[in-house]
């Protein structure tokens, strides 16, 4: 981690700004970045440094980790002009572009590419020495990221015999001077490259028929399927109108495999983690039931 400080820009529309300055803070190379959902922002700066403040963005889905970077090129485009002899127009603005690559399974290459399209359009940079580089909010109030107008994922590169498959993805912002007339450049209170990490999914399937009193399901975990224990705390069943069915005991039985047992009766629904929670036997990581089972006794 790089030593603690706060290089916030002066939010006073002075023009020209004044110069006076001590040592420059000066960014190391992008190695990763989070998207935040349209239309959010933290607080405050102390908020946007929180390791508190950043889980519970990721846990409401208003903030997304995604895969380290490699490979990272700027592929800015200058400003196009046509000029005749006193007359000067601009006819193309610069452009703010960066490509990357991520080294990816499919399953993850599928997540990355779920992001293209969607309301996550703006970027929070993530540098080598574990600093943040965000952008004052657009109504001033608070910190959020960059605004990108696309994000894209191309087609996942099979691999060969000198590199591994990756998945090239191209950012092209918004606006460059965002970040450059009103960046929030500061030290978090946590490791954001290895301290923060995604939703991970839960794959939930029933095993066997359900009865009124007893329905058996496996969860697991991942492209190789890891046992996925201390469920029984978050799994819940809910009715066909996502309510919380009553009298309904989950037990882990082991090796993945849960059994809810109903003292009256289980009713037609779903079985779910009823949206992210925290799995604390997994060193508190956040999870989501993949997708709700559906149950008919």
């Amino acid at each position: 981690m790089n030593d603690t400080y706060t290089d916030v820009c002066s939010s006073i529309e002075n023009t020209p700004k004044n110069t006076g300055a001590g040592s420059q803070c000066l960014e190391a190379v992008t190695v990763m970045i989070y998207l935040l959902k349209q239309g959010f922002a933290f607080d405050s700066v102390e908020d946007f440094k929180s390791k508190t403040k950043w889980e519970e963005a990721v846990t409401a889905k208003n903030a997304v980790p995604l895969y380290e970077m490699y490979e990272l090129t700027p592929n800015n485009t200058e400003a196009v002009f046509y000029e005749s002899r006193n007359f000067r127009k601009e006819t193309s603005k610069a452009v703010k572009i960066t490509d990357w690559e991520a080294y990816l399974g499919f399953c993850s290459h599928s997540a990355l590419k779920s992001y293209e399209n969607s309301e996550y359009s703006r970027v929070v940079e993530v540098t080598d020495d574990g600093d943040l580089i965000g952008i004052y909010a657009p109504d001033g109030i608070g910190v959020t990221g960059q605004l990108l107008s696309q994000f894209e994922v191309g087609i996942r590169v099979i691999a060969t015999s000198e590199k591994p498959a990756y998945s090239p993805v191209t950012m092209t912002y918004d606006n460059y001077e965002e970040l450059e007339e009103g960046a929030v450049f500061v030290t978090p209170d946590f490791n954001p490259v290895t301290g923060l990490e995604g939703v991970f999914d839960i794959n939930i399937t029933q095993s066997g028929s359900a009865t009124s009193s007893l329905v058996t399901f496996t969860a697991f975990a991942g492209c190789n399927n890891v046992v996925v224990a201390g469920l029984e705390t978050i799994i819940v069943l809910l009715d066909d109108s996502g309510i919380e069915q009553a009298g309904v005991a989950v037990a882990d039985v082991g090796n993945g495999t849960y059994t809810a047992t109903a003292t009256a009766s289980i009713v037609s629904g779903t079985i779910s983690t009823n949206g992210v929670q925290t799995l604390p036997l997994w060193g508190d990581l956040l999870v989501e039931g993949s997708a709700p089972v559906v149950v008919t006794p």
